[in-house]
């Protein structure tokens, strides 16, 4: 027989969806090296079957990942040719990878198959709440230039989204910047970005029927152009209209540098390790401030890892602004993945 893909850990910690394994764990469970790997995975999932304080569904766990989401052999997709490590995340049902933000500058390395056989990035956490994540060269300069140069004669004011049972957007100035959109399905980078962005969050958007991926948005700050402090996901309470009958939210934004910027043009998280009530809108003193650099994506999620489902547990700590451009034009894009 072939030597197994992975050396075999006799002891396997497992973990629910966004957990950190210093703060808790579904349980640690045996996995017997003297058995193949195709066996030793079946007897791990009978041990979870077989423990009563296994909270409901893990009896039936659907994939295996590792903390930086990449999945493991063992998962329904696979038959089971590699050992588990010593850790894994596990999830169930209809649940999907989220990163565990355990401690700031932890860094996951994450393979993009898409970009080139030989494309690797680290994801680094830069806030555990709420969930931060940034990537140095997730794009190319060129990549950076090609989706300037498609957007700028498409960009128009951009919109902030109205309250009631209407889905109806507006313009205002808390938000000064301009838009543009281009459809996943007509533009090549855009869909080759799609791709990219399914392989950095460790969910592969075209196998989940509940996902939506938002056409790729491109913006651009001009001097003292801002948008002042908001949210992401709908609040239920507020925003009916854009729920919709499915109950859809936004679950993840994944926002790109396209520029560097002389002076300002921040991304500001203000609840990042200040947990205090928003006095300003428009303050971005305070928190994480995520500054521009050419190709660089921030990952953040506005819903809680264990409620994704409709219309899902709003992270109330999800709150950013793009701070004001003091010298210099800001451009950005970013996808958001929606769940239904």
């Amino acid at each position: 027989a072939s030597a197994p893909a992975r050396q075999c850990s006799p002891r396997v910690t497992l973990m629910a969806v966004g957990d950190c394994p210093h703060d808790q764990h579904i349980g640690v469970f045996v996995q017997e090296c003297d058995k193949s790997p195709k066996a030793a995975l079946a007897a791990f999932r009978r041990l979870i079957q077989a423990d009563p304080t296994i909270p409901p569904g893990y009896a039936n766990i659907r994939e295996f990942r590792t903390a930086g989401g990449i999945l493991l052999d063992g998962s329904n997709l696979f038959d089971g040719s590699a050992y588990l490590p010593a850790e894994v995340w596990a999830l169930k049902g209809e649940e999907l990878f989220v990163f565990p933000a355990c401690e700031v500058g932890l860094s996951y390395p994450i393979p993009l198959p898409s970009a080139g056989p030989d494309k690797w990035v680290n994801v680094t956490v830069q806030s555990t709440s709420p969930r931060v994540l940034v990537v140095d060269n997730f794009l190319s300069t060129d990549e950076c230039n090609e989706l300037i140069g498609v957007a700028h004669d498409k960009m128009a004011p951009s919109t902030v989204s109205g309250q009631g049972d209407s889905a109806r957007s507006f313009q205002e100035q808390s938000r000064t910047s301009s838009t543009a959109w281009l459809p996943t399905n007509s533009h090549t980078l855009a869909a080759k970005l799609y791709d990219r962005v399914s392989e950095l969050v460790g969910i592969p958007f075209r196998l989940h029927k509940h996902i939506v991926v938002e056409d790729l948005q491109v913006l651009r700050y001009e001097v003292n152009q801002h948008y002042h402090t908001h949210h992401d996901y709908f609040d239920p309470k507020l925003h009916h209209g854009f729920l919709q009958g499915d109950g859809r939210n936004r679950f993840i934004t994944v926002l790109f540098y396209l520029n560097d910027v002389e002076e300002g043009g921040e991304t500001c998280f203000p609840m990042a390790g200040d947990p205090r009530p928003l006095l300003s809108y428009s303050d971005c003193g305070r928190g994480l401030r995520v500054p521009p650099q050419t190709g660089k994506a921030v990952i953040f999620y506005s819903l809680e890892a264990k409620g994704q489902r409709k219309p899902g547990l709003l992270d109330e700590s999800s709150w950013h602004s793009g701070c004001d451009v003091k010298k210099g034009t800001k451009w950005g894009a970013n996808y958001w993945v929606t769940l239904k």
